[in-house]
């Protein structure tokens, strides 16, 4: 079994896009995957998996009540495979969204958060000896939470996204020198919303990921690479904004030739590469 995180500096850099679209390719391959929600401070994945009209996709529980010890695994997952016609399991497993909540995560101290890295741990667990899966990606808080942090530590390989921003190539330079060099965790950089103009070779020979190269020489070890760029493509977003909750659809598994999928596949290749 492979864990990961996807994790940024910013909100807004496309992690938590990113993240349901690479589990999404690894379940159609037919890998068993379980996608969970730790950005705490701003969970998203509830509405965008939110269906009224079928209430078994509502969850029982939520990943906070699970830390809390107030849960069983099987109340927090559930299994999107049919309603995506998957080849693998995908499950997923939501950040509870209520404002309430939001603000009990925000109150929670060093001491309950390392309480906490031992729920995450016996998660992993149960998660690889119960139900088989075999990746497990944490969709994280941007910045440097605990529960980012938590996350980080519990897996084997960081996604670090950035955007195409010289504001956001700063912090992110900062956050992988002081926070993620010293957890020593395999990271791989994904540059995302580069400009394109034509397609994804043009992208990656045309200068902007030369850029990002010099930018962040100083930091590429046997720990930390740039793996590719992903294009802006207005497409992708409102692709995700038309769709009605009713009716919502992973833009991977319907434009599977688009230059944003194409790009996501290095992540694929890279998680199925260790795995196999």
């Amino acid at each position: 079994m492979t864990t990961f995180t996807v994790h940024s500096f910013k909100g807004g850099s496309g992690k938590t896009a990113i993240s349901i679209n690479v589990c999404a390719l690894l379940a159609n391959q037919g890998y068993n995957v379980a996608l969970l929600d730790f950005d705490f401070h701003g969970p998203s994945l509830f509405s965008l998996f939110n269906f009224p009209d079928r209430p078994e996709l509502k969850p029982k529980s939520y990943i906070n009540d699970y830390i809390e010890e107030n849960c069983s695994v099987d109340d927090i997952l559930i299994n999107f495979s049919s309603k995506f016609n998957t080849k693998g399991d995908f499950h997923i497993a939501f950040a509870n969204p209520s404002p309430a909540s939001i603000q009990n995560m925000l109150a929670k101290g060093r001491r309950w958060q390392m309480k906490a890295m031992e729920r995450i741990l016996n998660l992993k667990k149960k998660l690889k000896d119960s139900l088989k899966v075999d990746f497990i990606c944490f969709d994280s808080s941007p910045g440097l939470h605990y529960s980012s942090l938590n996350s980080i530590v519990a897996s084997d390989l960081v996604y670090l996204v950035v955007k195409y921003d010289i504001s956001d190539f700063e912090g992110t330079l900062h956050m992988l020198k002081g926070i993620h060099s010293a957890l020593e965790k395999k990271t791989w950089l994904l540059v995302n919303r580069v400009p394109v103009y034509n397609d994804l070779e043009i992208l990656e020979a045309g200068g902007h990921l030369g850029i990002v190269e010099e930018k962040f020489k100083s930091a590429i070890d046997e720990n930390f690479g740039i793996l590719g760029a992903i294009p802006c493509l207005c497409d992708v977003g409102l692709y995700q904004s038309s769709t009605s909750i009713s009716t919502t659809r992973i833009f991977a598994l319907d434009q599977p030739n688009s230059p944003f999928v194409k790009a996501l596949d290095k992540i694929v290749t890279v998680l199925t590469t260790n795995t196999n």
